[in-house]
This record gives structure tokens, sequence and C-alpha cells, in this order.
């Protein structure tokens, strides 16, 4: 079932990405998309954007076949005490639970000893996995989008 692999992404993966971003953001967080989730994803994940944050953070991506089924984001400048942030971790829905996750966040592990990142409080899907990754629950933090204060865990890998 794991007919997939797990390389650094590069150039070649900016559009994907950028396109995948805009799916699960949408298919996560949205019952419908109001003009203010339209602009930020459009901003979040235009392509001169991804194509700028390639070269500043570690990205990952599963493919299979040429085709991407998620990606990883890692920033390792991060200077919180829990280590570099996991900025994102986008799984296609039909991809979920086929273990794709899981290898993309053993990537952060061998790569960073320790890291953190933060799940919207009301993504219990998400939380979930995080837990069952041997991630807790150290703290809470607000996603702001426009004026609106969204509520966010943030998760770092447990002490061993």
């Amino acid at each position: 079932m794991n007919d997939f692999q797990v390389r650094r992404a590069d150039a070649s993966d900016v559009a994907s990405i950028a396109a995948l971003g805009i799916q699960v953001w949408l298919d996560t967080y949205t019952e419908g998309v109001s003009a203010l989730c339209a602009d930020f994803v459009l901003q979040e994940f235009a392509v001169a954007r991804v194509q700028a944050s390639i070269a500043q953070h570690d990205y990952w991506v599963a493919v299979q076949n040429e085709l991407l089924l998620g990606y990883i984001v890692v920033d390792p400048s991060c200077v919180a005490p829990w280590g570099a942030e996991v900025c994102k971790l986008y799984v296609q829905a039909r991809w979920q639970g086929k273990g794709v996750g899981v290898a993309l966040l053993a990537m952060a592990k061998q790569n960073f000893p320790q890291f953190w990142l933060s799940v919207y409080h009301a993504n219990a899907k998400a939380i979930q996995f995080y837990q069952g990754q041997g991630l807790s629950q150290v703290g809470k933090t607000d996603f702001m989008m426009g004026n609106q204060r969204h509520e966010n865990y943030i998760f770092a890998l447990a002490s061993a």
C-alpha cells in the first residue's frame, strides 16, 4: 500500500505544492468559501510565495508516479523553546490513513531532534494523528485570518 516515495522538494514541485495546499486547506478548514478564505488561500499558496518559501525552509514531498500526495514544511530557523517549527503537514484526503503523513513526519523527526507545530483546536483528526506520533500539547496560540482569531493548540515532541 505504501508505494510512494518521500524526497526533498525542488523547483519542479512548486505549482503542485501550491495547488495541494489550497485543496487541503479548504477541505480542512471551510464548509464553503468566503471572500476572506479565498483571499487568504490565494495569497498563502501563491506559486511565487511557495517558490520563495522553498528557498528558506525544508520541504519534503510524498509522491507516487510524479503525483504529489502530501508535503511537509519545516522552518529550521525558528527560535521557539521546542526547536524547529513544522509549518505545514498537508496530505490529500484520499491519501490520509495510508502512511503518507507518518512518512512525512518521520522526515522531520529524522532531521530535527526537537520540533513543534500548531493545529486548529477543532481539527480532532489531526490532533489524534499528532498524539499517535508522540507529540503532546504544550500550549495554545491564535491563528489570525483578517480580524478573525482562531484558537490553535501547540504540539511538540514528547520528552523522552
